[in-house]
């Protein structure tokens, strides 16, 4: 600023003059520090000057307005990030609870099946549920112990396990479940969803219960490009199978298969619809079961096995 600093009234005598000190005046700067409102009293005690800062505030105003504009504002954009990854990590939360719930429905579903079908039968309540959405060894997560045989292959897919088979091998596929934490129950009932879609016209998929290893115990199949579903036994001995019962089976690509091994009673279901009986002495055979696949001769395929369902009696 280029003024002239302001200076306060002095007192002062002029040169050579006698009598009472008069004041001198000085000159006002261009732009006063103080309203004229506010200008000294002619008295002989002025009052002192009241200053006023010049007020910035409109300007402040105008500055802030102007940062702001969407053109200048990074922060909004920060901010509009921030907004989505939240929403993003939200959007995952849900899908994961919504997973997991319709892991759990499932679960409730299978209990809520199992104690109607124990119920007509006059069997005592269940004790003990284990359930897994993905079977089969390195898919299975939740504690139990599963095995393979040599025979075709075995992949965790996204939605279960799938066992592929060929006409190349002459026996079934198999991925064998062996209890969880050392404990196999003697009594049970067994579920499985079977998705038969790439199972090929010969081929047969399901389950195998009172089983030790490769041998004895009874196979349950649907077989849908053969139109019927069957009913095996194996020799404790040589594994041989023996075709105890068969039927047509309606033609569809998924289907639920359940076993109850009671005693020396099992009982087999299709789609919550109970099909066939066998009663034997096999209920030593308690070691194992097993999910199969059989694609017959001169063709190859693939079912994926998921919802795997073991309730102990």
């Amino acid at each position: 600023m280029n003024e002239a600093p302001y200076e306060q009234p002095t007192r002062h005598p002029q040169a050579g003059a006698t009598g009472p000190v008069v004041e001198q005046p000085v000159s006002a700067p261009a732009h006063p520090l103080y309203a004229s409102a506010d200008q000294p009293q002619t008295d002989d005690h002025p009052a002192a000057p009241t200053f006023r800062l010049p007020d910035h505030r409109a300007a402040l105003r105008a500055t802030l307005a102007q940062r702001l504009t969407f053109s200048e504002r990074p922060t909004w954009s920060l901010l509009f990030s921030l907004v989505a990854l939240l929403l993003l990590g939200l959007i995952g939360v849900l899908i994961i609870s919504s997973s997991a719930g319709g892991a759990n429905a499932r679960l409730r579903a299978a209990a809520t099946r199992t104690a109607a079908l124990l119920k007509n039968q006059g069997t005592a309540q269940t004790q003990a549920i284990y359930f897994t959405i993905l079977p089969g060894a390195g898919c299975d997560k939740n504690g139990a112990l599963w095995a393979t045989d040599n025979v075709g292959s075995f992949q965790c897919v996204a939605n279960g396990l799938q066992i592929t088979n060929s006409s190349t091998n002459a026996t079934v596929s198999t991925a064998w479940f062996q209890g969880v934490k050392g404990y196999f129950p003697t009594n049970y009932r067994l579920s499985v969803d079977i998705d038969t879609s790439n199972l090929g016209a010969n081929g047969c998929a399901g389950i195998e219960i009172r089983s030790y290893g490769n041998s004895g115990g009874y196979g349950f199949y649907v077989c849908p490009g053969q139109g019927f579903w069957r009913l095996n036994s194996y020799d404790s001995q040589t594994g041989t199978a023996t075709k105890l019962q068969s039927s047509s089976l309606g033609a569809q690509t998924l289907y639920e298969i359940m076993a109850i091994a009671n005693g020396n009673t099992e009982t087999y279901y299709i789609d919550g619809n109970q099909v066939a009986t066998a009663t034997s002495s096999a209920a030593t055979y308690n070691k194992s079961l097993g999910l199969n696949v059989d694609v017959g001769q001169g063709s190859n395929g693939s079912a994926i096995f998921t919802d795997f369902t073991l309730v102990t009696l």
